[in-house]
């Protein structure tokens, strides 16, 4: 009897692990992958940056959260290196709750393939979770989105699918960036050079 519960058990882990493995997810740069119907951190001074290279490789439309005072704002010479500017909506908000909310109420929607909020602080448990509860429409059907934190400093939210880190790693010869994801469900940690090759969205990885 303790044998055939045991064998069970066994049949049970393998079946949750292999709808772990197959949840659906984006190759955005190299043979790095994000988990669809999550939430993803990102900080670092090029935080931005990896946010459009992201874009690169989802399709549609794509709200940009940010506050009305924020000093960073997006150049379109630059997005037009990334995207092309009429995909993004900016929605400027008065202060860090409603951007939470905002992004929360998007999120509920499923319409919006990448929301972006480029945010002030650092959420607490409670802001993640209430997002991964927005995204919880039946991440395994046709409408699968994604939503990106862009944290200060060296950001640190708990409770997000993975976590990175960007930061210009430019020289007088190429335009690079320097990429560690420091937590993930999916994939080992580790560290990238991104350098930029002739071409729109054409990369070299190289592993650290």
């Amino acid at each position: 009897m303790v044998n055939i519960i045991n064998k069970l058990m066994e049949n049970i882990n393998l079946f949750h692990s292999n709808i772990e493995n197959t949840k659906p997810s984006i190759n955005f740069i190299g043979d790095l992958n994000l988990s669809l119907g999550r939430i993803h951190e990102i900080f670092g001074f090029s935080r931005a940056t990896l946010a459009l290279i992201i874009a690169q490789n989802t399709a549609n439309h794509i709200f940009w959260i940010r506050t009305e005072w924020n000093p960073d704002n997006l150049n379109a010479d630059g997005i037009t290196n990334f995207i092309n500017p009429g995909r993004l909506t900016f929605i400027n908000v008065k202060n860090f709750t409603d951007m939470l909310w905002t992004m929360e109420e998007i999120l509920r929607t499923s319409y919006i393939p990448l929301v972006v909020c480029d945010s002030p602080e650092i959420p607490n448990f409670t802001a993640v979770r209430r997002l991964h509860l927005a995204l919880k429409s039946d991440i395994y059907e046709h409408k699968k989105c994604l939503g990106l934190l862009l944290t200060p400093k060296n950001g640190g939210a708990r409770g997000v699918e993975s976590r990175w880190k960007a930061t210009a790693n430019h020289s007088k010869f190429y335009t690079a960036w320097h990429l560690e994801c420091c937590k993930a469900q999916n994939i080992k940690p580790g560290k990238w050079e991104i350098i930029k090759k002739e071409g729109f969205a054409n990369y070299q990885t190289i592993k650290l």
